[in-house]
């Protein structure tokens, strides 16, 4: 399902919260070994601290900001 309408050029980020009590890491890890599997550029970005809301913390955002600057610019 996740490649069969994928653009081969597009990029994915996936990111995680390694303290995500709701979703397991091993699913963020299937996504992404299937992607790049499939020949689809892939990163994935755990964050230490992050819990299943990751995007409600400001730490969280200054370091997928600080990551996604140093990766792409």
């Amino acid at each position: 399902y996740l490649t069969e309408n994928l653009d081969q050029n597009s990029d994915f980020i996936l990111i995680h919260g390694l303290q995500d009590d709701i979703v397991p890491i091993e699913i963020a890890e299937s996504y992404y070994f299937h992607l790049k599997n499939n020949g689809v550029k892939t990163q994935l970005l755990t964050i230490p601290y992050g819990k299943h809301e990751i995007f409600l913390s400001e730490k969280v955002l200054n370091t997928l900001i600080e990551n996604l600057q140093s990766n792409y610019n």
